[in-house]
């Protein structure tokens, strides 16, 4: 849009973009922890309603396919970025150019001197398409939607990972041990709301002086399916 802000919304998206990065890489790395730390295996009278292996397991799983599925969902090939333009199909046409921006983007992304190469890519979107406002307000809900997924699912994470260290020091025999740290991690994972998320992402963007100011709806990236 030639209102002046596209250099804002590119920067705006750019911290999105690598907001997720990190909190992707984040999730990686308690998997990496989790898997190396050891813990006794629960005998068959602690086992209770979570069986041999626990909960803050099967949590990290799903934590770590999770952020591995909101990165390959971006992950079109060239072949199929082609075949969605010349589609006709506007609204796939659309997703299609905004999955490869945000594969372009992670892809290229590796350290902070290659900042002002993810900037131009991203601007190049709102140059290009300066008049559509549309398509450019899809661009920060991609960005924003992902985020938001990525810290929901990295938060989930910690619980597990924090359950993990609390049954690594478990009697193998005593319930009320597994017990506690299954009420525990159960209990972590109730407060991690999508609202609470969001107004955790919010003051996190408050607080760093981030410009917000066409960032969408709660409920819409609540929506988003990418």
């Amino acid at each position: 849009m030639a209102d002046g802000l596209n250099e804002a919304r590119a920067t705006r998206v750019l911290q999105l973009l690598l907001d997720f990065r990190t909190l992707e890489h984040q999730i990686r790395q308690l998997e990496i922890r989790a898997l190396s730390t050891p813990i006794p295996n629960r005998s068959a009278g602690a086992a209770g309603s979570s069986g041999n292996g626990g909960n803050g397991y099967a949590v990290l799983r799903a934590c770590t396919a999770g952020a591995q599925a909101l990165l390959s969902s971006s992950n079109l090939s060239a072949n199929a970025v082609v075949s969605d333009a010349q589609s006709g199909n506007h609204g796939e046409r659309e997703k299609a150019e905004l999955r490869r921006c945000f594969f372009i983007c992670c892809g290229l992304y590796t350290s902070t001197s290659e900042y002002a190469i993810l900037f131009t890519i991203i601007r190049s979107f709102y140059t290009i398409r300066a008049t559509d406002s549309r398509y450019q307000y899809r661009i920060i809900l991609d960005a924003c939607a992902r985020r938001f997924r990525a810290q929901k699912l990295y938060l989930r994470a910690q619980a597990a990972a924090r359950w993990i260290a609390n049954v690594a020091h478990a009697d193998a025999a005593y319930a009320g041990d597994w017990m506690v740290a299954d009420q525990v991690l159960n209990a972590n994972l109730a407060t991690i709301t999508d609202n609470a998320v969001y107004a955790m992402l919010r003051e996190y963007d408050r607080r760093a002086g981030r410009w917000c100011g066409e960032d969408p709806a709660f409920s819409l990236i609540v929506a988003w399916r990418g």
